[in-house]
């Protein structure tokens, strides 16, 4: 018999190892240590009393992970990860873990749910529209191989602290969209030890950043200011972020479809695509 339980009482070490089975034949690669899976969840809100499991045995065997955040002005709930191990799908699970969700969501006063799904994920993309999701945006996911090389463009890239919460609006100016829920500031801000946050100063004022995972290459967010893009800030900005990551691959994900000028100059540094989806979401 299976049954729906909330996640209190499964340590991370269990958790990451029914994720890295239950993901071993997703389409993109979630393989990841146990250190790096707990700060994945910290960086997304996790809250193990809004999350649910299915139970079979003893076992778990199915998951539905949320964090919760204050997000656009509404408490939601984002979807960090949602699977069932192989052998037991095709049972609707899932569908009994959504229905379940939505009820314990509802209680906590939760007011929309969240996620991101792989456009050619056609059997997830299904289950979600069924369950009440509507496409808010499409976003793309680029990355960058090897060390970016450029030309000395004469401005200088300083390393800085995270700014405070107060302290973002200086850079928030810079955006051309919202950054998706992994990428935002409470998520950056979750775990500031794991990021090396840069900028560029001209005159005293700021007019460009950027922030690198200083152990995976992830990128959560690079902007400039529209009066110095197409001058070198972004290039040196990028060349800065690829020094101070020891991994020889950046991620750039979630990039908003519609941002014409971030999408032409992640192509111009010669990242490639490798991943489109959809960011939904649902009213509780």
């Amino acid at each position: 018999m299976y049954t729906c339980q909330t996640l209190e009482k499964v340590d991370i070490i269990d958790l990451h190892r029914v994720f890295t089975y239950a993901f071993s034949d997703y389409q993109v690669s979630t393989d990841m240590s146990p250190e790096m899976f707990e700060c994945l969840l910290k960086r997304n809100g996790y809250a193990p009393e809004a999350s649910v499991g299915t139970i079979k045995d003893g076992m778990l065997v199915g998951f539905f992970l949320n964090g919760i955040r204050r997000h656009g002005g509404m408490l939601t709930a984002y979807d960090s990860g949602t699977a069932v191990v192989p052998e037991h799908r095709r049972k609707g699970l899932t569908s009994a873990m959504f229905t379940y969700a939505k009820q314990l969501l509802k209680g906590m006063g939760v007011e929309k749910c969240l996620l991101e799904v792989i456009k050619t994920n056609t059997s997830a993309l299904e289950l979600y529209i069924k369950q009440g999701f509507e496409v808010l945006r499409d976003l793309e996911c680029f990355v960058l191989d090897g060390r970016y090389d450029h030309q000395p463009t004469g401005y200088e890239v300083i390393p800085l602290a995270l700014p405070d919460a107060d302290d973002w609006s200086v850079f928030r100016r810079f955006w051309d969209f919202e950054p998706s829920w992994q990428n935002s500031v409470d998520s950056v801000n979750a775990v500031p030890n794991r990021f090396c946050f840069c900028a560029v100063k001209v005159c005293d004022t700021f007019v460009g950043y950027g922030i690198v995972d200083k152990e995976t290459g992830d990128v959560p967010q690079i902007a400039v200011d529209k009066e110095y893009r197409g001058k070198g800030v972004g290039r040196s900005i990028v060349a800065y972020l690829t020094a101070n990551t020891k991994s020889r691959r950046m991620k750039m994900i979630n990039v908003d479809s519609r941002c014409v000028s971030a999408l032409s100059f992640l192509k111009s540094l010669g990242a490639n695509p490798f991943v489109s989806q959809h960011e939904m979401s649902m009213d509780i």
